[in-house]
Formats: C-alpha cells, sequence, structure tokens
C-alpha cells in the first residue's frame, strides 16, 4: 500500500507539471478558451489537460501490457493505445510543454526584436525618406526626352534645319509632359525658329529648373510615403518607444516571463499589430531586410509576438531553422518529464 501511495504521488506531482505547461501554452495560443471569465477558463482548462494526461499514461500502459501479453485483445489494446499516445501526447501535451519552457526564456528576447524590427521600418515611413523605384524609371524617361527636346532646340538635330522651338522640339516637349501628367506639367514655350543662341539656353535653362522642380513635387506628392501615413508611423513609433521601455524593465527585473506580465506582452502585441498594418500600407516606401517583407505584407497580419503565442507555430518555425537548436534542449525536457509521469503511473497501476 505505501508503495502504491508513493507511486500515486510520484503520478500527481509529474502530471501537475505537465499540465501546468501544456495549460500554459494552451491559454497563450487560445486566451479566452471555453469561457472569457478567467476563473471558469482555467477551471476547464486544468481539467482538460489533466484528463490529456490521464489519457497519455493509460496510453503507455496498454500497449506495454499488450506488448507483454498482458491483457485480452492484445491488438486492439496496442493499436488503440498508439493512436491515444500519438492524440493526446505527440499532438497535444508534447509540443505545448516544449512552447511554455521556450516562451518562458526567449519572450523577452522576441518582443525586443520584434519592436526594434519593427520601429525600424516605421523610422523610414515617418521620416518619407525612401523613395519608390517607380519614380526613378519615369524620371530617367522625362529627362531623356527632355535632352532630345533641348538637342533639338540648340541645333535642330531632328529636323535639320536651324532648331529653336519648331515642330520637332513641340514634339518632344508634348511628350515630357505627357509623362509627367496634368499637375506637372510645363507650360509651352512660344515657338521661335530662329532664336540666337543665348535666348536658346534661356529657354532651356528656364524649362530644366522647373522641370526639376516639378519632378520633386512630384516624388514627394507620388512616390514617398504620404503625410497620412507618415502621421500613423510617428504615432506608432511613440506608442512602441513605450512599450520598449516597459519590457525592458520587465526583462532587467526578470519578470518578463511571469503570469502579471502577460497583459503587457499582449498590450504589447496590439501596438505591434498596429504598426505591421502601417508598414503594410506603406510597404512601396520601405526597404525590408531578408525575409521580412512578406511578414509584414501578408493577407492576415501576424506579428513575430503573435506567432511566438502558438506552440505548433513556433515548431514549425524551429524545424524551418529559425531558432536555435537549443529548442531541442525543451523538447527533450519534456519528454523526460512526461515519461516519468507516465512510468509512476504504470508503476502506481501495476
Amino acid at each position: 500500500m505505501n508503495n502504491k501511495l508513493f507511486w500515486f504521488i510520484a503520478f500527481v506531482l509529474a502530471a501537475l507539471f505537465s499540465c501546468w505547461a501544456t495549460s500554459t501554452s494552451l491559454l497563450l495560443m487560445m486566451p479566452t478558451l471555453f469561457s472569457p471569465n478567467p476563473i471558469i477558463r482555467t477551471i476547464m482548462v486544468w481539467v482538460l489537460v489533466f484528463l490529456v494526461f490521464v489519457l497519455s499514461s493509460m496510453s503507455i500502459k496498454w500497449i506495454i501490457d499488450a506488448l507483454r501479453n498482458e491483457c485480452d485483445n492484445r491488438r486492439t489494446m496496442f493499436w488503440g493505445g498508439l493512436a491515444t499516445l500519438i492524440v493526446t501526447w505527440i499532438l497535444i501535451s508534447l509540443p505545448t510543454n516544449a512552447h511554455t519552457f521556450f516562451y518562458n526564456q526567449q519572450i523577452g528576447a522576441v518582443l525586443s526584436e520584434d519592436l526594434t524590427n519593427t520601429e525600424n521600418y516605421s523610422q523610414q515611413l515617418a521620416n518619407r525618406s525612401n523613395v519608390d523605384s517607380a519614380f526613378y524609371d519615369l524620371e530617367k524617361k522625362v529627362l531623356q526626352k527632355f535632352s532630345d527636346f533641348t538637342k533639338e532646340v540648340s541645333t535642330g538635330y531632328t529636323s535639320q534645319k536651324f532648331g529653336g522651338v519648331g515642330p520637332e522640339a513641340i514634339k518632344y516637349f508634348t511628350e515630357v509632359n505627357e509623362l509627367m501628367g496634368s499637375e506637372y506639367q510645363l507650360p509651352t514655350p512660344a515657338t521661335t525658329t530662329r532664336a540666337t543662341s543665348e535666348e536658346k539656353r534661356r529657354i532651356i535653362d528656364n524649362l530644366h529648373a522647373k522641370l526639376i522642380s516639378n519632378l520633386e513635387q512630384k516624388k514627394l506628392d507620388q512616390y514617398v510615403a504620404s503625410k497620412e501615413i507618415a502621421k500613423d508611423a510617428q504615432d506608432d513609433i511613440k506608442k512602441m518607444n513605450l512599450m520598449q521601455d516597459t519590457v525592458q524593465n520587465l526583462i532587467a527585473t526578470n519578470r518578463i516571463s511571469e503570469m502579471a506580465s502577460e497583459p503587457v506582452i499582449r498590450q504589447t502585441n496590439a501596438v505591434l499589430q498596429d504598426a505591421y498594418t502601417t508598414i503594410k500600407n506603406g510597404s512601396s516606401f520601405v526597404k525590408f531586410n531578408k525575409g521580412d517583407k512578406e511578414i509584414y505584407t501578408a493577407d492576415n497580419i501576424e506579428t513575430r509576438t503573435s506567432r511566438f503565442f502558438n506552440p505548433y507555430v513556433v515548431m514549425y518555425d524551429f524545424f524551418c531553422g529559425k531558432y536555435t537548436w537549443t529548442f531541442i534542449f525543451w523538447i527533450l525536457l519534456s519528454i523526460v518529464i512526461d515519461l516519468m509521469g507516465f512510468f509512476f503511473y504504470y508503476q502506481w497501476k501495476k
């Protein structure tokens, strides 16, 4: 009796530790699972995960009993136990336990990196510093047509006449205006086919100065982030700076993985969601690091922080090489803890 009591207590302790890790992970992934009431939610999740752990433990015993020929219907017990083990342990308990351990160790680093990276992209929009590459294609075409206009005015190289502002020059000038669009067109110069060199140079210089000014205005109006996006980005930066200060304080005091810090983490993720949306809206004006554009412009925006809430996404990202191999340690630790619980259960029920 004493031995059975010992194995029972050992099993319960192992189960409680494993269930804590499983329930923590599930609530990170689904914070309103079962009920919006935190007390009811916690009780129901714990009942669920404890049942899962018990079923996993029972399935191990079924498999062992079937292999040792200590039960009827060996085939049914073996395959039923294996199927139950896959569903309850491989698919639920193991990944969620490893996720909780890894999350508690890494959440501070993930938050800091996400905030820093996102603030960098937001700053580009706030500064309106990046120009859409399409502008440079337009600028090249416009300046080439204006160069043709300049040559025609100066020498008449197309018409082989005297130069000046004649039909051929006007043709090139019209093409310049067509490329620039109605809001940025230059005033058509008066026809003067026998102008002096000084007059030709004055016409060209005046129009060139106006063209450069119009190109710069067109760039600011159409090929850099709009003022509205820049303002949104500035607001996002202010919020991220506040959250970064709070997060760094929690990291410095080793409180970032405590349950009391979860509201701060959720609030930080909400701020990041807004910033991701602004960056997506202004993505043409952002220079992304390798692999980041797909993350910030996805149809369904998911921050790096929110991805870290999901145990199955973390597992997927690990196998895709996005996390270091130290994650294996947490997988092995989860396996050891659960196998201890299964062993205690088997000894208790043997």
